[in-house]
């Protein structure tokens, strides 16, 4: 998907070997092509990560310290059910193994928490300069299309109110809104 000249990739990626092949696709679209043209991603690095709560703490580790190795800045979030874990667990277990990751070399320069899937897609979203690359790893896939949708139409985040179509029709309210 491309966003006001930067590159976004929705997957749900949520286990290390997953995580280890979206960063080798990424690593490829940075690779300049055999003919000389630019890769498409010049810059940044960008991705949203998480994983279920119901996975081995060594596991949700691993995740964190593939993503620091594969990405420059990287937002950790959780899915809306724990899987049995308190609220934020997972999370932390993530940025440990970021951390560590990043103590041991890794190219991560910034690591954020924000719990909320969509939230986090947001602020990842509005981080998106021309020739980055923004990796949305989700659990509600629907929700983000719906804010790429949004964002691809120039409309603002769902904090601004509903939006609304006009109706030009005699006879119809002046403005619906939309579901």
């Amino acid at each position: 998907f491309e966003l006001d000249g930067y590159r976004v990739i929705v997957d749900y990626a949520h286990n290390p070997p997953a995580v280890t092949a979206l960063g080798e696709f990424v690593e490829a679209l940075a690779e300049p092509t055999p003919g000389g043209r630019l890769p498409l991603v010049t810059g940044r690095r960008i991705a949203v990560v998480a994983t279920a709560g119901d996975r081995r703490d060594e596991d949700v580790r691993q995740i964190g310290a593939v993503a620091a190795r594969c990405f420059d800045t990287l937002i950790v979030r959780e899915d809306v059910n724990p899987r049995g874990r308190a609220r934020g667990e997972t999370a932390g277990l993530i940025v440990e193994g970021i951390e560590a990751a990043r103590a041991a070399g890794a190219r991560v320069e910034s690591v954020e928490t924000v719990l909320d899937e969509l939230e986090a897609s947001q602020r990842a979203l509005d981080m998106g300069q021309p020739g980055d690359i923004v990796v949305l790893c989700v659990d509600r896939a629907n929700d983000v299309w719906k804010e790429l949708q949004r964002r691809q139409h120039g409309a603002a985040s769902p904090t601004s109110g509903p939006v609304l179509a006009v109706s030009e029709e005699p006879g119809e309210p002046a403005a619906l809104p939309l579901q």
